[in-house]
């Protein structure tokens, strides 16, 4: 059951980063996965029974300071990300001009040419 369960969560994570970037979809999973492993072991090992309604608060107010960090940290990535593709074109000239390159002077043709 783990083995299957893990195969498909490779599987539909693949598929989501395929579909919408790992910018979106890291964080979602994190957050889901999170979730899902303290219901689960809340569940499993009772982890909350002995816990005043001010500690189970605290801990699900930690959990969202948590995942608000999180969604500030991967926003702030696309932002930049964004404006730095827009401001910056790709250029194809060498960075380095004095660069003979890395086997005595002859240039990289890549990893499949042939000299």
């Amino acid at each position: 059951l783990l083995v299957v369960t893990g195969v498909l969560q490779v599987k539909y994570l693949n598929i989501a980063m395929r579909n919408f970037g790992n910018t979106e979809t890291v964080p979602v999973f994190f957050v889901l996965f999170t979730l899902c492993t303290i219901v689960a072991s809340s569940i499993l090992y009772r982890d909350f029974e002995g816990d005043t309604p001010q500690q189970i608060c605290a801990f699900c107010f930690g959990c969202l300071v948590t995942f608000a960090g999180v969604k500030l940290i991967t926003s702030n990535r696309r932002e930049a990300l964004e404006a730095d593709s827009k401001s910056q074109p790709l250029s194809i000239e060498p960075a380095d001009e004095a660069y003979d390159g890395p086997i005595g002077g002859r240039p990289y043709l890549g990893a499949n040419s042939i000299d």
